[in-house]
């Protein structure tokens, strides 16, 4: 039963990205009782002409580095099928590895 009401959302969810003509991307770095690094992924998205922002996962990264969360982020977006040409925006909590992030999406 679980399973398929998170198919459907999931199946929800995919389909308001694919008919948002933008996204923007937010995440955080967060830390899980076993002390793995965690990163915390929502997208910010059109549908019906407002914004909406859904929770995408909530994913293991090996380390904090901008290099290993920008990876992340590019996989993430890639398994969703949204193309880095209609990101228009990553939130973080404006430390550093956010900034670098920011700039190594861009490129």
């Amino acid at each position: 039963m679980e399973e398929a009401i998170a198919m459907t959302i999931t199946s929800t969810i995919d389909d308001r990205i694919a008919n948002s003509k933008y996204v923007g991307v937010i995440v955080d770095e967060t830390t899980n009782i076993t002390v793995e690094k965690m990163l915390i992924t929502y997208l910010t998205l059109q549908h019906k002409g407002e914004p909406e922002t859904v929770f995408i996962g909530n994913y293991v990264i090996p380390s904090g580095t901008a290099e290993c969360i920008t990876t992340k982020i590019k996989d993430v977006l890639s398994g969703r099928d949204v193309a880095m040409a209609r990101v228009v925006g990553l939130g973080s909590d404006g430390g550093s590895k956010g900034r670098s992030c920011t700039k190594d999406a861009a490129e």
